[in-house]
């Protein structure tokens, strides 16, 4: 999906493309992050009329999560992103570490022709700006070098920190082509989809709360 929001927070317009999923019996559920690509075209494509005319100030990528990419050095992926739906990590847990050690484990050439280990919204943000980060909220931090090496990761396939809402860089002549945007527009680093909701809805005072809805569901409450 693909949002064009007023300064005063008015959505002034919304696109959407298409992509496909890979489910299988075993817990799988991965997507190739190169149809996410073709997917934000085909979504900024269908917003044309609405940024007729309109100055954009800033772009920013929020994702599902969480949700595993696997670039190269070139950003290419090398494999299917293992997103948020995926089982397969059983008992080792929810978040990204636990599908690193999955992908350590299963897939290791996988894992050796990776230059970095992204959320979704970090790989879009790379592909907007040429910039690798791991985006943290206040009350996170990267993995520590011990927790890697449980997990049969090296420390540095993983990007520096950023605090989201931080500037990441400027849109690339050849992501702002091919989403029919500037070049040079900042583009801000973004968040989990769950956060972005959050914030979406306007969650400002303690106790402001949400029913975030999508596929997972879930009540979101300010605290």
């Amino acid at each position: 999906k693909t949002a064009l929001v007023g300064l005063d927070g008015q959505l002034l317009g919304l696109g959407r493309g298409t992509y496909p999923k890979d489910l299988g019996a075993d817990g799988r559920a991965e997507q190739d992050p190169r149809d996410w690509w073709g997917a934000l075209a085909e979504a900024m494509r269908s917003l044309a009329s609405e940024l007729q005319g309109v100055d954009v100030l800033a772009v920013c990528a929020v994702g599902q999560g969480p949700t595993l990419v696997a670039v190269d050095e070139a950003a290419r992926p090398v494999r299917p992103a293992i997103t948020w739906q995926d089982r397969r990590a059983g008992a080792g847990g929810y978040g990204l570490l636990p599908r690193m050690a999955w992908l350590a484990r299963e897939d290791p050439d996988g894992a050796a022709r990776a230059r970095w280990l992204l959320a979704s919204w970090d790989a879009v943000g790379l592909w907007l700006t040429g910039a690798a980060v791991t985006t943290v909220q206040a009350h996170e931090a990267v993995p520590s070098p011990e927790a890697l090496a449980a997990a049969g990761v090296t420390g540095d396939v993983i990007a520096p920190a950023l605090a989201f809402g931080s500037r990441l860089g400027s849109l690339r002549q050849d992501a702002a082509t091919a989403l029919g945007l500037t070049a040079g527009i900042p583009v801000i680093a973004g968040v989990n989809d769950g956060a972005a909701s959050m914030l979406g809805a306007g969650l400002r005072e303690p106790g402001d709360a949400v029913d975030t809805g999508g596929t997972s569901g879930g009540i979101a409450i300010y605290a």
